[in-house]
């Protein structure tokens, strides 16, 4: 076998060929890969954003029960303080009237008293 420049030439362009087909395929290969990995990527951030969405659904429903609850629990409050006010109202003034009964007894006894001294000493 003889080895002219035209067979070299033939065998170079072959091996040139040959590395290119396998430097193509490698390139598609890598891109498919890549490609095949950033949809993976892709729909496990948009499933997880549906995730973070459902949570924060619940979680906003749960916030305004809770808000509504506390709502609720205020005017309970109130409603009860209000009750109370009466009460306490009512029982100082019924304690009122009683220091004032206690007061007039004690000033008709201290009047009685006096009378009674007086009449003790002029009658001496």
């Amino acid at each position: 076998m003889t080895l002219d420049w035209n067979t070299m030439i033939g065998i170079a362009a072959g091996v040139v060929t040959a590395v290119g087909g396998v430097y193509t395929g490698y390139r598609h290969i890598s891109l498919s890969i890549k490609i095949k990995k950033e949809r993976e990527r892709e729909a496990i951030l948009a499933h997880a954003k549906a995730e973070l969405d459902l949570v924060e659904a619940k979680l906003n429903e749960k916030i305004k029960s809770l808000e509504i609850e506390i709502e609720a629990q205020k005017e309970n409050i109130n409603k009860d303080l209000g009750h109370l006010r009466e009460v306490y109202n009512a029982e100082i003034k019924v304690l009122a009237d009683k220091i004032d009964d206690l007061r007039n007894d004690l000033a008709s006894q201290h009047s009685s008293m006096v009378a009674l001294l007086t009449k003790l000493v002029s009658s001496r």
